[in-house]
């Protein structure tokens, strides 16, 4: 354990408590299930039915309806409409790790700039965010950048429109699951056009 901690992978946060994986050590994990999950692509099928929402001009309706299946706090923004639509800060909350009144509180700030970083990141041509859904974990997110939320999101190219979804949970959440959840919308989006 003393070698994974002097490498970067693992930390104890409190000297009485255990060690956990670093931001280093999520980010590798991480890459390694988007990875795998690209290769083997599997639809959902709960999840290619929420695409028709967004197909059908739905998208306030499909960013609470992916809150609710993921239990994460959700986003979308569309080129088209500029207006940022988030439900699920409730489900964030509730399933992150003993927060404090103070990390609630920073979270929930952060979380109302957040209309002006997706237009900002909509409006960015970047090449870097056009192949796949982009995981980002604490600080490094150029939308929550918070030391105790994952970001994932992926921009799409829906009816000659962009739009840009994101999901923000804890560290620790089942990445397997989401990454799953961004690449059946990716693939039911481009079955669609």
């Amino acid at each position: 354990l003393n070698e994974l901690e002097e490498t970067g992978w693992l930390e104890q946060l409190h000297i009485s408590g255990g060690r956990v994986p670093t931001d280093k050590a999520l980010e590798l994990f991480a890459g390694k299930v988007r990875k795998e999950l690209i290769s083997k692509p599997k639809q959902e099928k709960n999840i290619v039915n929420l695409a028709e929402l967004i197909i059908e001009g739905e998208l306030k309706s499909f960013v609470h309806e992916l809150s609710q299946a993921l239990h994460l706090l959700s986003a979308g923004l569309a080129e088209d409409n500029l207006s940022v639509h988030t439900s699920g800060l409730d489900e964030l909350f509730n399933c992150m790790e003993v927060p404090t009144a103070k990390v609630f509180y920073e979270i929930a700030k952060d979380v109302e700039g957040l209309e002006m970083r997706m237009t900002e990141l909509l409006e960015d041509d970047d090449e870097n965010y056009k192949n796949g859904p982009k995981t980002f974990i604490g600080k490094k997110s150029p939308l929550i950048r918070h030391e105790q939320i994952t970001t994932i999101f992926d921009i799409f190219e829906i009816n000659d429109n962009r739009v840009l979804f994101a999901t923000f949970g804890p560290r620790r959440m089942d990445y397997r699951k989401n990454f799953k959840v961004f690449l059946t919308l990716r693939n039911a989006f481009k079955n669609y056009e």
